[in-house]
């Protein structure tokens, strides 16, 4: 299913939240806030430090090691964007890299999120393009046309 209209939160509700950035441990409290629950898992990490970034979830949720599902997701994505990859935590195949970072710059994305792995980190880091991730494989998943878009997923844990 490719839900391609999603309700997105006022612009100023995104602009406040994206104002806390200034904040050290802003995820924490956010997590406090949230009953101390709800954070992803501690193997998640960004591909290089100093990231941070509020933007409007485009979900994705993969079947099997299939790409079509986040490359419609960047189709539709509007600028601020975050693309967020529930890939059930595949780290034998990249569900992100160069080739999609571009055409995620190109919509306004700003940042990808992925319950799996990621490819091609040295120029995603010469690029600053924020990725977190739980692994870096050179694996790249297929293009086979499966998988939903802007759906309930559950990115690690």
């Amino acid at each position: 299913m490719i839900v391609e209209v999603i309700e997105r939160p006022p612009l100023s509700l995104v602009e406040e939240y994206r104002a806390l950035m200034r904040h050290d441990s802003v995820t924490c409290a956010i997590s406090d806030s949230m009953g101390r629950f709800n954070a992803m898992t501690s193997d998640m990490r960004p591909v290089f430090e100093g990231v941070r970034f509020v933007g409007t979830a485009v979900t994705v949720k993969t079947l099997a090691s299939d790409l079509a599902a986040a490359f419609k997701a960047i189709d539709i994505s509007q600028p601020g964007d975050v693309v967020v990859i529930d890939s059930h935590g595949s780290v034998n195949t990249a569900f992100w890299g160069e080739n999609m970072t571009m055409s995620a710059l190109n919509r306004g994305v700003i940042a990808a999120v992925i319950d799996g792995a990621c490819r091609d980190v040295e120029e995603i880091r010469r690029i600053r393009f924020p990725v977190i991730c739980k692994g870096i494989v050179p694996n790249v998943a297929a293009i086979a046309g499966y998988g939903d878009v802007n759906v309930a997923i559950q990115c690690a844990g």
